[in-house]
């Protein structure tokens, strides 16, 4: 009995330890953000020789467009801490960065900021126009993305956070784990997977293109031209299926899917949501 109780004592004295380093630790912590501290940024990059661009943010809204006859990359940009006074919060700003890399064909740009916030905010919004023929690769952590006008191909990888897409004609791959999806967009072909959210809006598919929407928990609200050319399925596990203004061939439905062949049957259209209903229109 002896030996237990000292090794009980032991262990709450270990913990208590503990407690207080965690508390040492935590001197640098703040328990607010109601004081906001932010500076405005913006550079030129010689784009000459390179074709692709990437992006890496953290918290914060990232807007790309694109733009031709121009060799530039043009960033502008906001950085903001938030903290429980305005000191700190001017103090931790010279912590938080933009910087930009070059290697091969590729331009990085990306946020540096402190591993542990300690309960401040930091926050790095960022504007870019592109030329016109570049490949993106979009990586945010949270925050909205809008991409808009660009003509290669464009990779998209948000967690959390709203995605809008205007004007694109390469191939796209988006990957969002929570928010919605808006689409207005030419695309030769497309990838998008959606975990929790919606996705809406208008997609004009190419000749021999394919469109592959996947969602776990939401809706598919999908206008597509009435002379697509595709071999179209959709299916569901828990909701339901309507397709409106479209002509099919080879057309079967049931309970959980609907397929069929529309125009020529040279692309493809496939949408899944898993609890959610589909909606597609003609138009």
């Amino acid at each position: 009995m002896w030996k237990i109780k000292h090794s009980i004592l032991f262990i709450v004295f270990i913990g208590f330890l503990s407690r207080c380093e965690r508390i040492l630790d935590c001197n640098n912590c703040v328990h607010n953000t109601n004081f906001s501290v932010e500076e405005n940024f913006s550079f030129e990059i010689d784009a000459e020789g390179f074709s692709s661009f990437e992006i890496q943010g953290i918290n914060g809204n990232i807007e790309i467009s694109g733009t031709s006859g121009d060799s530039l990359i043009h960033i502008l940009g906001t950085r903001k801490v938030k903290s429980d006074s305005r000191a700190d919060a001017e103090e931790h700003l010279d912590l938080l960065e933009v910087e930009w890399l070059q290697w091969n064909e590729k331009i990085l740009v990306r946020t540096i900021q402190p591993d542990e916030t300690h309960g401040r905010s930091y926050e790095v919004e960022y504007h870019i126009k592109l030329p016109y023929i570049f490949y993106s690769e979009i990586l945010n952590i949270n925050g909205n993305v809008s991409i808009d006008s660009m003509g290669n191909s464009t990779d998209i990888r948000l967690t959390n956070g709203n995605i809008e897409i205007n004007n694109l004609e390469g191939a796209q791959t988006v990957d969002l784990t929570n928010g919605n999806i808006f689409i207005d967009s030419h695309c030769g072909s497309s990838d998008i997977n959606l975990t929790n959210g919606n996705i809406d809006g208008e997609s004009t598919l190419s000749k021999q293109g394919v469109c592959k929407i996947y969602v776990t928990n939401g809706n598919i609200n999908l206008d597509i031209p009435q002379s697509t050319s595709a071999e179209f399925s959709a299916k569901i596990t828990n909701g339901s299926i309507s397709t409106n203004n479209l002509t099919f061939s080879n057309f079967q439905q049931s309970k959980y899917s609907v397929s069929g062949i529309l125009g020529n049957g040279e692309g493809e259209v496939d949408l899944v949501t898993t609890n959610g209903t589909i909606r597609v229109k003609g138009i």
